[in-house]
């Protein structure tokens, strides 16, 4: 695996150790238990579809998965965002998280496009090789 993958991979899990530590100190109620079971659970999740990327045994593999992070870390911001508008925890801290999800989204994102487009030309290139005999 390559440095930046294991960079991203690392940034990754410190977002679900950090939303999980946010979520951990902010009280349990009817109307919060949903949105923070939410996005405890979403932001988890980005972590080991990443992960579970990384270790992909195909290139087709490798982009649904990164595909299906791509979608919880979007979920994670969406939950993130209903955590905000409900006033739940410190705000600041909230605010960092939300910025934090929104740029893995990004780069999770422009990594999906780039590996889409990498496996079109792949496949491309196979079937414009002429084949000899």
């Amino acid at each position: 695996m390559s440095e930046h993958a294991d960079g991203l991979k690392r940034r990754i899990g410190g977002l679900a150790v950090a939303v999980l530590r946010f979520v951990r100190g902010l009280p349990g109620d009817v109307a919060t238990d949903s949105v923070i079971r939410q996005v405890a659970r979403s932001a988890a999740s980005v972590s080991a579809n990443y992960r579970a990327a990384c270790c992909g045994r195909s290139r087709q593999e490798f982009i649904a998965r990164l595909g299906v992070a791509v979608e919880e870390a979007d979920e994670t911001t969406h939950w993130l965002w209903m955590a905000a508008q409900l006033s739940l925890g410190n705000s600041h801290e909230l605010a960092r998280l939300t910025q934090e999800a929104r740029e893995v989204q990004a780069i999770l994102s422009a990594s999906l496009s780039t590996a889409r487009r990498n496996h079109q030309r792949a496949q491309s290139a196979r079937r414009q090789k002429p084949t000899t005999r």
